[in-house]
């Protein structure tokens, strides 16, 4: 049990800071969205690909990245003050 406690809390640092790395990737702080120029195929005089178009895959991605690092930072802190009053009590 002694060795396990310091090997998960690694484990579960290394997965928020992936999750966080992840959804403040797709985090828009100053509001520039560029658009995404893909490459422009032309075969025989039609021209085919996405030039110009803004990339739709994800609509929500503002809301969703705001809501999960609200989450994950709210967990965090409950999680600082549930310790701190815990080693509190037992000493």
């Amino acid at each position: 049990m002694l060795v396990l406690a310091p090997i998960m809390c690694i484990l579960g640092g290394i997965a928020v800071s992936s999750t966080l790395g992840n959804y403040i990737a797709n985090l828009d702080l100053f509001g520039t969205t560029e658009k995404k120029s893909g490459t422009k195929d032309t075969v025989g005089g039609k021209s085919y690909g996405k030039v110009g178009k803004k990339e739709d895959n994800y609509p929500y991605k503002q809301e969703v990245t705001r809501i999960v690092k609200k989450k994950i930072l709210n967990f965090q802190k409950n999680f600082n003050f549930i310790f701190k009053r815990l080693q509190q009590q037992l000493y």
